[in-house]
């Protein structure tokens, strides 16, 4: 098992190379991916071809988000319309298009704690496919992997990989 202190470019590239190894082999949508350390520093991104713009920008606020949260993005999962469809940032802001809002906590955070977080964060995405990277042996936080380009339980699933003799 690796013993790890830091995120380097190295480790990164390691857990790049997994992520995009396995998006290859699915075939499943093409994906963005990024990897921040424990500041929310970008230290490696990739993009497969023909992915949505979009989900180049994504990749990367799920990883923030991640960090500065510090919690896997899945856990607001909860903000989901009450046709399980994920919530717009224009839906939270405004429930009457005939969204039922959840306001029970999900880890202790409602719905509107994510309003919150998402008026006071530059950058907060509530949809899965962040992920956290810690330490396997004192759980510090050394950075967050984010995924984006599938629908998001499918980001994280993809995000969630670790190379053999990585801990999850």
């Amino acid at each position: 098992m690796l013993n790890l202190t830091i995120i380097c470019y190295a480790n990164a590239r390691e857990l790049l190379d997994a992520i995009l190894t396995e998006a290859f082999g699915d075939g499943g949508k093409p994906i963005a991916a990024c990897i921040v350390d424990a500041t929310g520093k970008q230290l490696l991104a990739a993009a497969m071809d023909d992915v949505k713009t979009p989900s180049i920008g994504y990749a990367f606020a799920k990883a923030v988000t991640a960090v500065e949260q510090r919690r896997d993005t899945v856990e607001f999962e909860h903000s989901k319309d009450s046709y399980g469809n994920w919530l717009t940032e224009e839906q939270f802001k405004d429930p009457r298009r005939g969204v039922t809002l959840s306001e029970e906590p999900y880890n202790g955070w409602s719905t509107g704690d994510i309003l919150a977080a998402i008026k006071n964060n530059t950058i907060f995405l509530h949809w899965a496919g962040g992920v956290m990277i810690r330490s396997p042996h004192d759980d510090a936080i050394l950075g967050a992997i984010g995924v984006s380009g599938r629908r998001p339980l499918e980001d994280h699933k993809l995000a969630s990989i670790r190379p053999s003799g990585w801990a999850a």
